[in-house]
């Protein structure tokens, strides 16, 4: 302490009393008051942020590059392809093109937002920037997934009367309410800014309160998780419905239509499974991170940094497994895709073909 200046020995002294008052017997260097302390006498010797604003690694940041890459160019085409070719400019794809901007948006600005803030130190701006952001986007591209399951299920359970409930007008007014609703839920994070952060972590970096968290895990991810749930498992019925009342009609010697019922039967309910457990694996370990490390401050350490990295990872994977997923299982797209990498004529008939089966 001699070598302290005095501003060193008030601050030490007054930690030491502040423990005490706690019964404490030994410095804990992870509170805010010896945090301070170190950062005000020994600069040198700081300890390195953790939580939600690590120091990572170029080798880190490399990983996030490559799948900013890959997502953009992936989500491109499929914008691409939707304006070149009048076949594929259907209502039900412009839920598809919305989805693909958004995550056109994470790939372009956020993954190096998130890049940028984990090799800067202390720019609370940036932090706060790519968080706001990421919760914009990330609620966009989620909604966006709700309203493709919606505008499925009402192509499976009121077939008949599709063209009536699903109209341009109210595609466009979805679109619109789904980037007005995920900016309102984004900057409500602001409003955390007049409650007085806990400590100085959640000044720098996680500024967003209890009540936020709580609010943005019900609003971006339970609440579009159970529509979402409930439209596929709905589909899901309505096709085994189908497939049965057809294996019904066939003839009793008709082993092929029967087959045909149950094969359509099982593939409809594999791209459910699939949709779904890709969309749970890449954002339920998120929102649970954001719940664990606002409301269990104990379990804040070392280790979380490298959880908060492999869990806005996947997260950030999401993007480019959106189009994979949403235009391969689309046959029009398959084609229009495969038509403008390899410019084959062919796909254009086979385009027709898909558009004139599937226009509904």
């Amino acid at each position: 302490m001699e070598s302290y200046s005095p501003q060193c020995k008030v601050a030490a002294n007054k930690c030491i009393e502040n423990d005490l008052k706690y019964n404490i017997t030994e410095p804990d260097f992870e509170t805010p008051c010896w945090k301070n302390f170190l950062d005000l006498c020994l600069p040198a010797t700081k300890p390195p942020p953790s939580g939600t604003c690590p120091q990572a690694s170029l080798a880190l940041v490399m990983p996030l590059i490559v799948v900013a890459v890959l997502s953009i160019a992936a989500n491109s085409l499929v914008c691409v392809v939707f304006c070149l070719y009048r076949q594929l400019r259907l209502i039900r794809h412009y839920f598809v093109v919305n989805l693909a901007v958004a995550d056109i948006l994470i790939a372009a600005i956020l993954i190096p937002l998130f890049a940028a803030a984990q090799l800067t130190t202390d720019n609370v701006i940036l932090y706060r920037c790519q968080i706001v952001l990421d919760i914009a986007c990330g609620t966009a591209s989620i909604l966006c997934l709700v309203m493709i399951s919606l505008e499925r299920y009402v192509a499976v359970k009121y077939s008949l009367y599709y063209h009536s409930i699903v109209t341009q007008r109210k595609a466009v007014f979805c679109m619109v309410f789904i980037w007005v609703y995920s900016s309102i839920v984004s900057c409500a994070a602001f409003l955390s800014l007049l409650k007085k952060p806990e400590n100085e972590e959640d000044e720098r970096c996680m500024f967003i309160g209890r009540e936020y968290v709580t609010f943005i895990s019900l609003a971006s991810f339970v609440f579009p998780a159970a529509v979402m749930s409930v439209a596929y498992w709905n589909i899901f019925l309505v096709a085994r419905m189908h497939a049965r009342r057809i294996q019904s009609q066939s003839l009793p010697n008709d082993s092929m239509g029967s087959k045909r019922g149950i094969k359509r039967e099982l593939k409809g309910a594999k791209t459910l499974t699939v949709i779904m457990g890709t969309h749970f694996f890449c954002w339920c370990p998120l929102f649970v991170f954001f719940l664990v490390y606002t409301y269990c401050p104990s379990c804040r350490g070392k280790s979380m940094d490298a959880i908060n990295y492999v869990i806005l990872f996947l997260r950030y994977c999401n993007s480019l497994a959106n189009p994979l997923i949403y235009s391969g299982i689309n046959r029009q797209f398959r084609a229009g895709i495969k038509r403008y990498l390899f410019r084959r004529d062919e796909y254009i008939e086979e385009m027709q073909t898909t558009a004139a089966t599937q226009r509904t």
